[in-house]
């Protein structure tokens, strides 16, 4: 059933962005190739495929064969409307600003709404943060109790944490105390090496597809400009959060992650074993390495573990794949614990 749902989900999700990017690719080509007495009905048309077609097909595809909440809605149609505003011709941005005072009451009783709810929002992070420390996850996990665990504040959440490791990067914070172990999983896999070689390509290829696009629409080129450096902001905070967040053995909790990634916390009495394996096994386990191709440890559960991740739903499994670049000191520091 589970399987099936989420078969179902990502079929759905991908036919809605097919969907949208043929709508959104061919809209821009009529409108900026078609002579202007006819440019002004055919950005009409556009108009109203970006903020009623796109958010009609949201509704069919998403939310009500997958039964998501209606206010999931107004995400699409604020994402769409904006989208129009930058890309349509001078002339239609006003009925594009009309279009968004239907919805500014809804948007501003949200603000409220959450303004509202901050203070349990603080006071469930500090409590679940005694309990296991961790920002990242321990943040998003109060916003979705407090608020609802809805697309928009999952999204919301989410972009919080990047921005955190992506701007606020040189900030150091302990997250647990000194007697925590912790091994770091990046240095071995030669992934600084390959992540700055291609955050160099994002640079490079930024620049020069800013200049191409630049010739063709300037709004374009600014729209592809804005999301390659945001692509840039995202690579810059998956790096650094891998070197901030180590695995970690805590007291009698074991917390396995890969940056922000994905993360699990079980207990350390809950691992069946744990082995040395080489980079090209085949095993029927979550692959959590940094790199896949740099795989190294094997552990197997007795009751299966719930995997956490940013972007994706939540998953179970009781065998990961992981790489650590001391896999004999953790398996030493596991056996010790339980002796």
């Amino acid at each position: 059933m589970i399987g099936q749902l989420t078969f179902s989900t990502k079929r759905n999700a991908f036919k809605f962005g097919l969907a949208s990017f043929l709508i959104i690719g061919i809209g821009l080509l009529l409108v900026y190739n078609i002579a202007p007495p006819k440019q002004d009905m055919i950005a009409t048309g556009f108009l109203l495929d970006l903020v009623v077609t796109i958010p009609v097909i949201y509704y069919l595809l998403i939310i009500r064969p997958l039964k998501r909440r209606l206010i999931n809605l107004l995400l699409i149609f604020s994402i769409c409307s904006g989208l129009a505003y930058l890309i349509l011709p001078q002339h239609q941005r006003q009925y594009i600003l009309e279009l968004r005072k239907l919805t500014v009451l809804v948007e501003l009783g949200l603000v409220v709404y959450a303004v509202i709810k901050l203070r349990k929002i603080k006071a469930f992070y500090k409590e679940i943060q005694r309990q296991m420390p961790d920002p990242a996850y321990n943040l998003r996990q109060s916003m979705l109790a407090v608020l609802g665990n809805i697309i928009p504040i999952r999204v919301l959440s989410s972009e919080i944490i990047i921005l955190k490791y992506g701007l606020f990067f040189w900030k150091k914070r302990q997250e647990f105390e000194p007697s925590a172990k912790t091994f770091t999983t990046y240095k071995d896999s030669s992934y600084p090496a390959i992540w700055g070689v291609l955050s160099f390509i994002i640079v490079i290829e930024t620049f020069a597809m800013h200049l191409a696009l630049n010739q063709w629409s300037t709004t374009a080129a600014w729209i592809m400009t804005f999301l390659s450096i945001y692509s840039l902001l995202f690579f810059i905070a998956d790096f650094i959060a891998v070197i901030k967040r180590p695995v970690t053995i805590y007291k009698e909790q074991l917390i396995l992650r890969t940056g922000i990634r994905w993360r699990i916390v079980t207990k350390k009495e809950n691992i069946l074993s744990v082995e040395r394996v080489k980079n090209d096994i085949e095993a029927d386990a979550f692959k959590g390495a940094v790199l896949k191709s740099s795989s190294n440890l094997l552990l197997k559960f007795q009751q299966p573990v719930t995997i956490e991740r940013l972007y994706r739903a939540s998953i179970e499994t009781d065998q990961v794949l992981l790489s650590l670049d001391n896999p004999e000191q953790f398996i030493d520091e596991l056996k010790n614990r339980e002796g």
